[in-house]
């Protein structure tokens, strides 16, 4: 990931300057960045959930369906 990606990360999380740089580096090699556009679904419930999302910017709503 490049340089603006983690300085955006480590300005939206704070957390994330008190990971030991090692931690920082295998989560930025195994994080994917994806750009969903509005109404797209981030996941569904009763999804398994192999993921972790951060919203790194915009809005996020959650349903409850049923």
């Amino acid at each position: 990931m490049n340089q603006a990606l983690t300085e955006t990360i480590a300005r939206i999380f704070p957390v994330w300057k008190k990971l030991a740089p090692k931690a920082q580096a295998d989560l930025l090699a195994q994080g994917q960045l994806v750009k969903l556009w509005a109404g797209e679904f981030i996941c569904m419930e009763g999804d398994i959930c192999n993921q972790l999302p951060i919203l790194i910017s915009g809005n996020a709503r959650v349903y409850k369906i049923g």
